[in-house]
C-alpha cells in the first residue's frame, strides 16, 4: 500500500512542474496541506480498525488526491528541451571517471579506508571538473543565465 502511494505521489509530481514553473506555490501548499489534513482523519479513523494498515491505507488515500488535484489544476509541460550537447559531454566525462573508480577498486587494499574514500572522492571529482572545463562545459555559459544569476 505504501508502495502504491509512493507511486501515486511519483506521478503526480509529473503534474505539479506547472505549479513551479508558473509560481503556483500556494496551490501547491494548499493540495498539500489538504492531503495531509485527509491523510491524518483516515489514519485515525481506520487504524482503530484495522491497526497500522489503516495509516498505510491513509497515505495512499492522501496519496491518490494529491494526484487527482494535481492532475486537475495543474497541466502537463508540453515540450521538454534536452539540451544533447551538454548530455553528451556529461556522458563523455563520466566515462573516464567511472575508469578511475574501477583502478581505485583495486588498488584500494594499499591505503587505509577512509585516506582511499577520501583520496579517491576528490581524485574522482577533479578528473571530473577538469573534463567538463576541457570539453567546454564550464565555459559555455548561455548569456540568459549569467544574467538571471546577477539579479
Amino acid at each position: 500500500l505504501l508502495s502504491l502511494g509512493s507511486f501515486l505521489y511519483g506521478l503526480s509530481q509529473y503534474f505539479a512542474l506547472d505549479f513551479l514553473v508558473s509560481k503556483r506555490t500556494k496551490t501547491m501548499a494548499k493540495i498539500g496541506l489538504t492531503a495531509a489534513a485527509v491523510n491524518i482523519i483516515v489514519s485515525l479513523l481506520l487504524v482503530r480498525l484495522i491497526g497500522f494498515v489503516g495509516a498505510a491505507i491513509g497515505a495512499m488515500v492522501a496519496h491518490g488526491l494529491i494526484l487527482i488535484a494535481s492532475a486537475t489544476w495543474g497541466t502537463r509541460p508540453t515540450k521538454l528541451v534536452v539540451p544533447w550537447p551538454t548530455v553528451k559531454r556529461v556522458v563523455m566525462s563520466l566515462v573516464p571517471v567511472s575508469l578511475l573508480i574501477v583502478l581505485f577498486k583495486y588498488i584500494s587494499a594499499s591505503f587505509s579506508d577512509i585516506t582511499f574514500f577520501i583520496g579517491s572522492t576528490i581524485a574522482m571529482l577533479l578528473l571530473y571538473v577538469l573534463l567538463l572545463w576541457f570539453l567546454g562545459e564550464l565555459k559555455n555559459e548561455d548569456k540568459k543565465t549569467k544574467g538571471a544569476l546577477n539579479c
